[in-house]
C-alpha cells in the first residue's frame, strides 16, 4: 500500500544482516590458537577476553563472532572440527567484532579483544573468520563457555496497564477507584513459579540497596508466561537464521491497587529456581482529576488564520520563572522519542558501518540522557513514550536482547510505553498468530510482524493481546491524556482503528486531563524528500486531521523520519495563532532522532508550517505538563545542551 520508492537512509538493515551467511566456507586451521576466558558466564554483560595467535597474513576483514547456543555453529562442522570446504551457515551470530580492533593483530597476527556478552539463556562459543563479512571463512573455534545462570532475570521493564482484565466487571473498577496498575515484564529460560514481590516504600529517601522494610506488608503478584516460536513469525530472517536461541520465557505480572503518587520497591524472579533481580524503585501515576478553567465545552481560543512569522514561533519563551512554582506534585514529566535501536557498550558491530550496515551507537547516549534526567534531576521523569521503531532487530532475536539490556536501567524504574513502527509490524506474509498482512504492504520487520513487540511490550486496552493485532490504546497520566495509534494498520474511514479513535477522543474529560496528545509512528506533517513519506502524510491528514481539529488535540508526535522537527500550530497546511503560547491548532513534532542514522533529506525550501528542524544531531525530548502549562525541550546528545523548546499554555 505504501509503495517503496527508495529509502531516505542508506541500507535500513540489522547489523547482523551484513554477514553473508550463504557465502560462508569452513576451513579450520589447526595452527591458530584461539581462546576465550573466563570459561563461565555468570551474569549478563560479563566481560570476556578473546585471544588468538597464528593468524597470518592478517587482514582488516578478519573478525570474531559469538554463537549461542554452540550447536548453532557446531552443526556446520564435523565431529572432529575439521570439515574442510563446507559452505553455508543457516544461523547468524549474536555478536561480532573486527580483529583489527586489537593493536597487534595487523602487524603480528595475534591479539586480543574484550567483549561483553549478554545472557541469552544458553552456553556460547566464539568463532574466528577470515575473508571479511561478504566472504567469511571459518578458520578457528574457541573453547565453549558455560552459562551457569540460564534463569538469570534479564530484560526487566515496566509499563502501564489497564485497571481491569477482560474478565473483570465494571463493579471491580468501582471498587478499585483511582488505584493504579503497573506491569512488570522480564525474561528467563525456564518457567517455575515466576512472580513480582513488591512493597510501598517507608519514606522517599529509602535506597534500592536496602530492599524491603518492616513498615508495610509485602505483596506478591504471580506472573503469566508466554513465548514465540519460528512458526509464530511471518518470514525471513526471523523464522530461520535470526531466531537463534529464541526469546526464552517472557513473564509478565500486574501490580494492582497502587496508591497515586506513591513510591514502591520491587523485585522479580522465580522461587523455584531462587533467582531474583536486584531491587528497583518506581513511582505510581499521580491522580488525574484537577479543577481546571478550560474544558472542551467552554469557549476555545479564537481560531484565527493569520500570517505567522516563523521567527516568532522559534523564539525562546522565557517562562521558566513564571511557572517554576507550578511544577509541583501534580506535574508530569516524560521522555518522548522514536527510532532508537540498540548498541553494545563494548562497541561490538560498530565496524559494520563501512560495510553498509550500522550499529545505533547514539542510542546508548540517548538512554544515558534519560537515565541522568530521571535519577539525578530534581524533577525525575514519570514515563517514556517511544513512538515506534524500537530495537531494529528486523528478525534477529539477539538484537531484542541487546535492546532490553540497554533500556533496563531506565525501563525497570519508569514505564516504557511503546507503539508499533514499520520495523516492528510490517510484513506481507502471515503466521499462526498474525492472520493478516500489514497495511503498508512492505516487509520492514524482517518477518517479525509485530509478534516480539507484542510479547515483550503488552500495552493497555486493545493492544494487550498480540493475537488481536489491534495495537492502539490510550492512557492518562496526571493532567495528560495520550492517544496512541498505529500507522501500520488501516486508519482510513470505516476501519476498526478509526472507530476506536473517534470514541477515544470523544470520551476524553478535559477537566480531568486538560492536555491531549496523539502519538503515531509515521508523521502527518514532515519535511522530507521521500515520496512514500509524503504519500502517507497526505493519507494521515485526510483521515485523522479533522479529528485532531475537532477534539482540540494539543500536540501530535511521530518518529519514522530520523530527525527532529516542530511545526507551527497547523491545520490543513495553514499556520494558526500561537498568541501568548495558547495554540489554536495542533502542533506536530517529528522526534525520530534518538539513535538510527539521521535522515538528511529535507526540502531545499522548507514548508511554511515548519518552525524548527534539526537533522544533524541525535537527541531526545522531555515534556513537562501541569494543569495549565506544557513545556517541551529537545536536548542533543553531543553536549547535552538544549537545542529547541516549546511552551504551550491553557488560557
Amino acid at each position: 500500500f505504501f509503495t517503496a520508492v527508495g529509502r531516505y537512509a542508506a541500507h535500513e538493515i540489522n547489523v547482523l544482516e551484513g554477514i553473508q551467511l550463504d557465502a560462508l566456507t569452513v576451513n579450520v586451521d589447526s595452527a591458530i590458537d584461539f581462546r576465550v576466558w573466563p570459561e563461565i558466564l555468570q551474569y549478563s554483560g560479563d566481560s570476556f577476553k578473546i585471544s588468538w595467535e597464528g593468524v597470518w597474513p592478517s587482514d582488516y576483514g578478519d573478525f570474531v563472532a559469538v554463537y549461542s547456543p554452540p550447536s548453532a555453529l557446531y552443526k556446520s562442522l564435523s565431529i572432529d572440527g575439521s570439515s574442510e570446504g563446507q559452505s553455508g551457515l543457516d544461523v547468524a551470530p549474536v555478536q561480532f567484532q573486527f580483529a583489527s580492533v586489537s593493536d597487534t593483530h595487523m602487524d603480528l597476527g595475534h591479539g586480543d579483544i574484550t567483549l561483553r556478552v549478554l545472557n541469552l539463556r544458553e552456553d556460547f562459543i566464539v568463532a574466528f573468520f577470515r575473508g571479511g563479512l561478504k566472504s567469511p571463512e571459518l578458520v578457528a573455534v574457541s573453547n565453549p563457555v558455560a552459562n551457569v545462570q540460564p534463569n538469570e532475570v534479564t530484560g526487566l521493564h515496566l509499563s502501564l496497564a489497564s485497571p481491569l482484565s477482560p474478565s473483570e466487571s465494571a463493579a471491580s473498577a468501582e471498587e478499585q477507584g483511582a488505584l493504579g496498575v503497573m506491569r512488570a515484564t522480564w525474561v528467563t529460560r525456564d518457567t517455575g513459579n515466576p512472580a513480582v514481590v513488591w512493597q510501598e516504600l517507608p519514606n522517599p529517601q529509602w535506597p534500592e540497596s536496602w530492599g524491603f522494610s518492616d513498615a508495610h506488608p509485602v505483596e506478591v503478584s504471580l506472573a503469566q508466561t508466554s513465548t514465540y516460536y519460528p512458526e509464530d513469525l511471518c518470514g525471513e530472517p526471523a523464522k530461520t537464521r535470526g531466531y537463534g536461541a529464541g526469546p526464552g520465557s517472557i513473564h509478565s505480572a500486574l501490580l494492582r491497587g497502587l496508591k497515586p503518587s506513591t513510591a514502591y520497591i520491587y523485585r522479580v524472579g522465580d522461587s523455584d529456581f531462587n533467582t531474583w533481580s536486584d531491587f528497583r524503585i518506581f513511582h505510581s501515576p499521580p491522580p488525574s482529576l484537577y479543577p481546571v478553567r478550560w474544558t472542551l465545552d467552554q469557549a476555545s481560543p479564537a481560531r484565527t488564520l493569520r500570517e505567522v512569522d516563523v521567527s516568532e514561533l522559534d523564539a525562546r519563551h522565557s517562562m521558566a520563572g513564571e511557572v517554576e512554582d507550578q511544577w509541583g506534585p501534580h506535574s508530569v514529566r516524560f521522555s518522548l522519542f522514536g527510532d532508537l535501536g540498540a548498541a553494545m557498550e563494548d562497541g561490538s558491530h560498530s565496524g559494520l558501518e563501512a560495510d553498509g550496515g550500522k550499529e545505533e551507537i547514539p542510542s546508548l547516549r540517548t538512554v544515558g540522557q534519560i537515565e541522568d534526567k530521571h535519577r539525578y534531576s530534581s524533577r525525575p521523569i514519570h514515563f517514556v513514550l517511544h513512538v515506534g521503531d524500537l530495537s531494529y532487530a528486523d528478525g534477529y532475536q539477539a538484537h531484542w536482547d541487546s535492546f532490553l539490556h540497554m533500556i533496563e536501567p531506565v525501563a525497570s524504574r519508569v514505564p516504557w510505553m511503546v507503539l508499533m513502527g514499520n520495523h516492528e509490524r510490517d510484513s506481507t506474509t502471515t503466521s499462526r498468530i498474525m492472520k493478516e498482512p500489514s497495511f503498508s504492504g512492505k516487509d520492514d520487520s524482517g518477518g517479525e510482524c509485530g509478534v516480539p513487540t507484542g510479547m515483550y511490550f503488552p500495552m493497555p486496552g486493545p493492544a494487550t493481546n498480540v493475537a488481536d493485532d489491534s495495537p492502539w490504546y490510550s492512557f492518562e497520566f496526571g493532567p495528560v491524556h495520550i492517544t496512541v495509534v498505529s500507522t501500520e494498520h488501516d486508519f482510513t474511514s470505516g476501519s476498526k482503528q478509526m472507530a476506536w479513535l473517534k470514541n477515544d477522543l470523544k470520551s476524553v474529560d478535559r477537566e480531568a486531563t486538560p492536555w491531549l496528545l496523539l502519538a503515531g509512528h509515521r508523521p502527518m506533517y514532515l519535511d522530507s524528500g521521500g515520496h512514500t513519506d509524503q504519500k502517507v502524510a497526505v493519507m494521515l491528514r485526510g483521515s485523522l486531521e479533522p479529528l485532531l481539529w475537532k477534539y482540540r488535540v494539543d500536540l501530535a508526535a511521530y518518529g519514522h523520519h530520523h530527525s527532529y522537527q516542530r511545526t507551527c500550530p497547523v491545520y490543513e497546511g495553514q499556520c494558526y495563532s500561537l498568541k501568548d503560547n495558547v495554540a489554536s491548532a495542533p502542533v506536530h513534532m517529528v522526534v525520530g532522532m534518538a539513535g538510527r542514522t539521521l535522515s538528511q533529506n529535507g526540502a531545499a525550501i522548507p514548508p511554511p508550517w515548519l518552525s524548527y528542524s534539526n537533522d544533524q544531531e541525535y537527541g531526545t525530548t522531555f515534556v513537562e505538563v501541569n494543569k495549565t502549562h506544557l513545556h517541551l525541550e529537545y536536548f542533543v546528545n553531543s553536549d547535552g545542551k538544549k537545542a529547541d523548546e516549546l511552551w504551550l499554555q491553557k488560557h
